[in-house]
């Protein structure tokens, strides 16, 4: 009996945690191996994180990759993704993941822009540059990209 009982608590505490986890990221795409190539090359501008689910950066990131997928979740032009390497390591390969989390700005089936944060940052500090930066949208990027596509900071919508 005290094992059920204990059992019941375990359960009570952490059912919580698991809705807040989905909540969390519910306007994240999530990007599979059946679903990655279609998404990326339907002409929207993907940010995609590419993740393992064990990886202590890729987790801290989680709040902050929500919060820009809310952020932006008006934006029709503009999708906030990931892809679970463990799940779907064949995307990651040919995508040529060699750590994590990997952040890459995909637009018509081409890697705009990989973000290249410094090891000793705090996870999540600068990952809206990307979106925010001048360079994209601005003719820097796939012919298909051009000014004003919609990549500047959510609150200039």
């Amino acid at each position: 009996m005290a094992r059920l009982a204990i059992l019941l608590v375990l359960c009570l505490v952490a059912a919580p945690l698991a809705f807040a986890d989905a909540e969390e990221d519910s306007h994240v795409v999530t990007l599979t191996a059946d679903t990655y190539d279609d998404a990326i090359n339907d002409g929207k501008v993907y940010f995609v994180k590419y993740f393992a689910p064990w990886c202590g950066h890729c987790k801290r990131l989680v709040p902050t990759w929500a919060e820009l997928a809310s952020a932006y979740k008006s934006h029709d032009s503009i999708a906030i993704a990931k892809v679970d390497c463990t799940t779907d390591r064949d995307v990651c390969t040919d995508a040529e993941i060699k750590g994590y989390p990997t952040l890459k700005v995909m637009h018509n089936g081409e890697e705009v822009k990989a973000y290249r944060g410094e090891q000793g940052r705090r996870a999540g500090g600068g990952v809206k540059a990307p979106i925010r930066n001048q360079q994209i949208g601005r003719g820097q990027g796939p012919s298909g990209l051009k000014q004003g596509s919609g990549l500047k900071q959510a609150s200039d919508k």
